[in-house]
């Protein structure tokens, strides 16, 4: 299944995580693309 979260807090990652565990296609959605955050979620598959 294809999930889309919005915010990538504590929360957004904690389900993302699950649900990434479970085999689902994940992607966050994130205020500003170019913060360290975003490039962060990207370094972890996100």
């Amino acid at each position: 299944m294809n999930i889309v979260i919005v915010g990538a807090g504590n929360v957004g990652r904690a389900l993302a995580t699950g649900w990434t565990r479970a085999g689902h296609k994940i992607t966050l959605a994130v205020r500003d693309p170019a913060s360290s955050k975003a490039g962060e979620l990207k370094q972890q598959g996100f």
